[in-house]
């Protein structure tokens, strides 16, 4: 009778091992993986650290109404995480009229979320939108123009708030501070920026930059939309020449045109290290340059050149 009620116990105990291995790692021996639902707890809006955490992940946020909703044609949808196709969820397309831009630039009057629609229940569940929405979305390229879809299918979107709008601000400022200003500036003229990622690398590291041209008078202007950098960025190395390209010059992309609009921005992320060689150790200089152009004739105006930024090169 003993030996049962010892061998009853011992099972109750096993059970309730197992149990929580369960609902800690889904199931795997160890429980070393987190929730399903643990990226949505970081970047919920509600979390000091979300908004944060969906800003260093998104290349482009903006304050957007949603003017428009699309259902897109499709023969099927394959659903994430699945290998195989199914139609439970609907190819959708929201068109945003942008009022704000906290990061990032685009071209054009407006942009286009490519995102699904379930039409079944999901864990997480899809963002979705609705017409005359005001929302703070955190995008990503999808690689076509114009279009974009949030960081993830279930995080990205956030309903504007005047709370969420300083929080924004307040990082746009302690990241970019010559942008946050951006949209004070009437100079009356087109302007170039050039901001690096950071002050210092060492060889063999990616170096980063980011060049906005803004236009800041009260007509259209076109400008090289490609921000090709050949073209737009102007390198002196440590001995006080030009970097040497890694690429000649007839291989650089050709002139993508675009037209922008009085009081718009436009911007692009350069990594200079795929360009141009800054193998050896010291301090490079970077300026960007844009040539505004006609936008009735081809004619090319006066080159525009940033203030010169320095970075340095460390050795390995």
């Amino acid at each position: 009778m003993k030996k049962f009620i010892l061998l009853f116990i011992i099972l109750i105990l096993a059970a309730a091992a197992t149990d929580a291995r369960t609902r800690m790692g889904g199931g795997k021996e160890g429980g070393t993986e987190l929730p399903e639902d643990a990226h949505r707890v970081e970047m919920s809006p509600e979390n000091p650290g979300g908004v944060e955490a969906m800003w260093d992940r998104a290349s482009l946020v903006v304050r957007a109404g949603v003017a428009e909703i699309r259902e897109v044609e499709t023969d099927d949808v394959k659903t994430e995480g699945s290998s195989r196709r199914t139609n439970v969820r609907k190819r959708m397309e929201a068109v945003l009229d942008v009022t704000e831009v906290y990061k990032g630039g685009f071209s054009g009057d407006d942009i286009i979320v490519d995102y699904f629609r379930s039409i079944v229940e999901e864990d997480p569940k899809p963002l979705d939108y609705e017409e005359g929405e005001d929302v703070v979305l955190f995008l990503s390229p999808t690689g076509e123009p114009s279009r974009y879809r949030t960081i993830s299918s279930a995080t990205g979107k956030v309903a504007y708030t005047p709370e969420i709008d300083g929080r924004l601000r307040a990082m746009q400022k302690e990241t970019n501070p010559e942008r946050a200003d951006v949209k004070k500036k009437k100079e009356g003229k087109l302007t170039v920026n050039i901001m690096p990622g950071s002050s210092s690398v060492r060889v063999g590291e990616p170096l980063f930059v980011t060049v906005l041209v803004m236009n800041n008078s009260e007509k259209y202007v076109r400008i090289d939309g490609s921000f090709e950098p050949l073209r737009c960025i102007e390198i002196i190395g440590p001995d006080g020449k030009k970097a040497t390209a890694l690429r000649h010059r007839d291989a650089a992309v050709a002139p993508y045109l675009i037209t922008l609009r009085p009081n718009h921005f436009v911007g692009a992320r350069i990594d200079i290290t795929r360009n141009y060689n800054v193998s050896k150790p010291g301090i490079y200089q970077f300026r960007a340059v844009t040539k505004p152009r006609s936008t009735t004739s081809s004619a090319v105006g006066e080159a525009i050149r940033s203030k010169l930024v320095s970075i340095v090169v460390n050795e390995k």
